[in-house]
């Protein structure tokens, strides 16, 4: 799993090695998911939200990596039965001693029914866009609450910052912003999952306003595991500046 940033022959999804133990948690080196990612991914990106709120694959987007190759992270074990936490550090997207990629997380259960999530990314001298390298900064914040066995509730927000290193080309920009969230409601009948969502982002380019970069999901779905087998019916509509879905 140690290999270059986008990944290998064998090994383009989790390729690591490490240590585990119940007391402590785990530690691992090679390719795997960030800490914030594992957030971002799930569950707040169910049911289509991710094409909304997680764009981090995407050029001119790209404040945070989903898995990062070269990392070392550490995961601990529960503590006191309510919180626990993961941070990573590795290599950046340039090959310079310069560029590097921090992450962490934190979540805990402050009463039964309720799971708060904290994280955040920094990466520096990273590749941001076509000829754009600069260093970006990453808050996210999310909740989960079950008032009742059958009904789950969650929503979460992600702030991202991009400014561009004085030496980089550039890609007709300096700086970049932006803000998206993502609610959504799941009412479980049995096996059977019901579930309503909706995620927005918008955005800002050099201090102003920039339409390119807004988009929205509205989405419902229905569930249903049979055995292990998570069968659903998803209908999903979603808005984009033209040109800008898949770039």
């Amino acid at each position: 799993g140690w290999m270059l940033d986008d990944g290998a022959k064998v090994g383009n999804r989790d390729t690591f090695v490490g240590m585990r133990g119940d007391d402590w948690g785990q530690v691992r080196f090679g390719r795997m998911l960030t800490p914030m990612y594992e957030l971002v991914d799930w569950p707040y990106s169910a049911s289509n939200m991710g094409t909304t709120f997680d764009r981090g694959w995407r050029a001119g987007e790209r404040f945070h990596f989903d898995r990062k190759s070269q990392q070392i992270r550490f995961d601990s074990a529960k503590i006191g039965d309510m919180a626990k936490f993961s941070a990573s550090v590795g290599n950046g997207s340039q090959n310079t001693d310069d560029s590097k990629v921090y992450g962490a997380s934190f979540a805990i259960n402050p009463v039964e029914m309720l799971t708060l999530h904290l994280a955040m990314e920094n990466t520096t001298d990273t590749d941001f866009d076509a000829n754009t390298v600069g260093d970006t900064n990453n808050l996210f914040a999310g909740f989960e609450i079950r008032p009742i066995d059958n009904v789950m509730l969650a929503g979460a927000y992600k702030t991202g910052e991009f400014d561009k290193d004085a030496a980089s080309a550039g890609n007709g920009y300096n700086t970049r912003d932006i803000d998206a969230f993502s609610l959504q409601a799941n009412y479980y009948m049995g096996a059977t999952n019901f579930r309503l969502g909706y995620a927005s982002q918008d955005g800002e380019t050099d201090g102003t306003k920039d339409e390119f970069l807004k988009r929205e999901t509205i989405t419902g779905e229905v569930g249903h595991s049979f055995n292990s087998v998570y069968t659903f019916l998803r209908v999903a509509q979603q808005s984009d500046a033209d040109g800008s879905k898949y770039g």
